[in-house]
């Protein structure tokens, strides 16, 4: 085990930093007789025994909240270790999202942008659908009304209308958008 790029013994807490940045956490494959007349399910065996010995692990760590504020690195610094993660996602029906299109088309209701016009043949059609009540929360038996339920949203505004639970409305977003319009054009206007 390394903590913040330093080995230490996993069983000595003792050795442990105050502050942890970082956690390595190294398996090694060992011998073991699981299913030796198959591979296949000698690797799957293993593979859930280390997942579940590593969430173990992990859930007896003290997870606190970092008050201090980050220090920037203008150096950077490395990016992109494949990490596995397994989240519930809720299915979304390619039903809907057509009809909604069909209906509203593929300009985005809060700013009326649209791909197709602005990038050409290539991204005609492209926007997301947003739901005006979040998939999360509708339940299964729900049956999506593709009129009322359902809005194309340019990404920006989808992600916008997500930075608060429960999201931003329609019309709340339009004002955002006029609000920001009107605060960038009173800026224009104060320019020497």
């Amino acid at each position: 085990m390394r903590v913040n790029g330093n080995a230490v013994d996993a069983a000595d807490p003792g050795t442990w930093p105050n502050s942890w940045q970082q956690i390595e956490l190294v398996l090694q494959k060992s011998p073991v007789a699981i299913n030796t007349e198959d591979a296949e399910e000698n690797d799957r065996q293993l593979h859930l025994w280390s997942c579940r010995f590593i969430g173990m692990a992990i859930a007896l760590l003290p997870l606190e909240t970092l008050e201090e504020p980050v220090d920037s690195n203008p150096d950077g610094l490395p990016e992109g270790a494949c990490v596995r993660v397994e989240v519930n996602r809720c299915e979304r029906s390619r039903v809907n999202r057509a009809t909604c299109l069909e209906i509203h088309g593929t300009s985005c209701k809060a700013c009326g942008f649209n791909f197709g016009q602005t990038y050409g043949p290539y991204a005609e059609g492209f926007i997301h659908v947003h739901h005006t009540v979040p998939v999360s929360e509708l339940g299964a038996s729900y049956v999506v009304d593709p009129v009322r339920d359902l809005v194309p949203l340019c990404p920006n505004y989808h992600a916008i209308a997500h930075l608060r639970k429960p999201p931003f409305d329609l019309s709340e977003l339009e004002q955002l958008l006029k609000r920001g319009e009107l605060e960038q054009a009173t800026k224009e206007a104060a320019k020497p």
